[in-house]
C-alpha cells in the first residue's frame, strides 16, 4: 500500500495526537472518558484528545498490596525485539515479576501496525494477566480504519508511561541528501518520487512523516513496513531515499557509520544526537512529533482482583522517573 504524505492534509488534521499525551494529567476512566471530536475546521485539539480518557496515565494512588495473581503474566509488544517498546517492556516484566513473585513474559506480536498486539490484548481476559506495551498508535487507530476489531479506549485500563519516544530522519551514508532542506528541495523538483518507509500503516512514525511532507509542502510516498528494523535495513542498503525510525532503533546504526540522521522530530534536540538540529530548527517552525510509550491492560477495575493489580504497580511512577534512561530518548 502507498500512501502520498502530500496528500494527507485532511488526516495529518485529525492526527496531529502523537505529541498530545501530557503525563500527570488527572486519571479518567473509560466509561467517563470524552470521545474526540472535530472541530469545526476538521481538527481534534490538543485539549480536547487528552481528555479522551487515555490521552494522560496518571496512575491511582492505591497503598501496594500483595501479588493479584498466581497466573503466568504476558506483556505484549507490538514490535519485534530491540526498539524502545521492546526494552521497556522487558523492564517492565523484570520489575513486575520481582514484584508479584510471578512468572512475567514477553511475546513480541509484529504486524498491522500494531494492530495485531492490540487485538490479541484487547480479546485477552478482563483479569490484568495480558498488558499491552504500545505507542500513540493506539490512539490513531479509529481515525484510520472504518472497523476495528477492539476499542482503544474502553476495551483497556491504563497500567503507567514511561517516556516519549522521538524519531530521526534518516539517510545512507552515501546518500546525497546532507540536510533537510536537501532533501525537501530534491522532492519539491521531483513531485511523488523521494519514498519514506515506516513501521506500519499508523504508526508513529508513519504519523511523523506524513506531518512532516505536509509541513514542508512536499509530496513524498509512504512505504508501509512489518517492522523498524527493516526499514534500517532497506535505507542502508539503498532501496529507500530516507526513512523514520525510533531515535533510539537507529542509534547504534547510526554510531556505526550506517545512516545519516537529518533531523528529529522532537521540539529539542536529542541528547544522544545533541549534533543532529530538529525539525523545527531545519526551517519548519513549530514541527514537534513525538510519541509516549505506555502500558495498558484489561481490568474490571472495581474487583478486588483489579485494585491489587493496580497497587502493585503503584510504585511505577517513582520508579520510572528516578531510573536512567537511554539519552536518546525525550523524557
Amino acid at each position: 500500500m502507498l500512501v502520498s504524505a502530500g496528500t494527507t492534509t485532511p488526516l495529518i488534521q485529525r492526527l496531529s495526537v502523537l505529541n498530545c499525551f501530557s503525563q500527570g494529567a488527572p486519571y479518567k476512566t473509560p466509561e467517563h472518558a470524552i470521545e474526540p471530536h472535530l472541530n469545526g475546521d476538521n481538527m481534534i485539539s490538543r485539549r480536547q484528545l487528552t481528555q479522551a480518557g487515555l490521552a494522560a496515565l496518571a496512575l491511582p494512588s492505591i497503598a501496594v498490596a500483595a501479588p493479584f495473581t498466581s497466573q503466568t503474566i504476558k506483556v505484549i509488544v507490538p514490535n519485534s525485539p530491540g526498539p524502545g517498546t521492546d526494552v521497556l517492556g522487558r523492564f517492565f516484566a523484570t520489575y513486575m515479576a520481582k514484584q508479584w513473585n510471578t512468572p512475567v513474559f514477553v511475546e513480541n506480536k509484529v504486524g498491522s501496525g500494531g494492530q495485531l498486539a492490540t487485538d490479541f490484548a484487547a480479546k485477552a481476559p478482563a483479569d490484568g494477566t495480558v498488558i499491552l506495551i504500545t505507542t500513540s498508535a493506539h490512539f490513531t487507530y479509529p481515525y484510520l480504519h472504518a472497523k476495528l476489531p477492539f476499542n482503544p479506549l474502553t476495551d483497556f485500563t491504563p497500567v503507567a508511561q514511561f517516556v516519549q519516544g522521538a524519531f530521526a530522519v534518516v539517510v545512507a551514508t552515501d546518500s546525497p541528501f546532507k540536510t533537510i532542506q536537501d532533501l525537501i528541495n530534491e522532492a519539491k523538483r521531483n513531485p511523488g518520487v523521494i519514498s519514506f518507509a515506516s513501521a506500519g500503516v499508523g504508526s508513529p512514525t508513519h504519523m511523523a512523516g506524513a506531518q512532516f511532507g505536509h509541513a514542508a509542502g512536499i509530496n513524498i510516498v509512504h512505504i508501509p513496513y512489518k517492522d523498524a528494523s527493516q526499514v534500517m535495513t532497506d535505507v542502508i542498503g539503498g532501496q529507500l531515499q530516507m526513512g523514520l525510525t525510533g531515535t533510539s532503533t537507529a542509534m547504534s546504526m547510526i554510531q556505526a557509520g550506517k545512516l545519516r540522521a537529518l533531523a528529529v522530530t522532537a521540539p529539542k534536540r536529542v541528547p544522544a544526537l545533541a549534533n543532529v538540529p530538529t525539525l523545527d530548527e531545519s526551517g519548519l517552525r513549530g514541527y514537534d512529533v513525538t510519541s509516549p510509550i505506555f502500558a495498558l491492560t484489561r481490568l474490571v477495575r472495581h474487583q478486588p482482583q483489579s485494585q491489587k493489580f493496580l497497587g502493585s504497580c503503584s510504585r511505577l511512577p517513582t520508579l520510572l522517573s528516578s531510573r536512567r534512561w537511554p539519552t536518546s530518548w525525550v523524557m
